[in-house]
């Protein structure tokens, strides 16, 4: 993951969020894949397998959520956590993407039932690209 990302926990009464900076929509996918394992909790140990994701919506905001839904059901199926996350292809509409899972070093803290698209945000700025999304926990 590269320096550039940044990640924080949104609070709010009922959900749990996070918003998600990168410079550009590519880095701002991989960085959310990386905060949806920090928000349920978990850290990555060594990386011990590697897939390829692909993932297609009708525009970028419905690209967020799917892809994230997506993370979530590999690490939920496969009962890894990201470890790295390496985006070689995006546009508006999809994403393809190489991840690499490990076992958790930590395992995450409670489940994450879904990405929603409730208060979901996805913009470009002036100093790069921000995304706020929440999950059902």
């Amino acid at each position: 993951m590269g320096t550039a990302c940044s990640y924080e926990e949104l609070a709010h009464t009922a959900d749990v969020g996070m918003r998600v900076r990168a410079p550009t929509p590519a880095e701002l996918f991989a960085c959310a894949a990386h905060s949806l394992v920090a928000l349920a909790g978990a850290t990555p140990g060594e990386a011990t397998q590697q897939r390829q994701v692909t993932v297609e919506a009708l525009d970028a905001e419905s690209l967020l959520v799917e892809w994230l839904n997506e993370v979530l059901y590999l690490c939920e199926s496969t009962g890894a956590v990201i470890a790295d996350v390496r985006v070689t292809q995006w546009t508006p509409t999809a994403i393809t993407a190489e991840l690499w899972l490990a076992s958790p070093a930590t395992p995450p803290r409670g489940a994450i039932k879904a990405v929603t698209y409730h208060r979901l945000r996805l913009a470009e700025e002036p100093e790069g690209w921000l995304a706020e999304y929440y999950v059902d926990v």
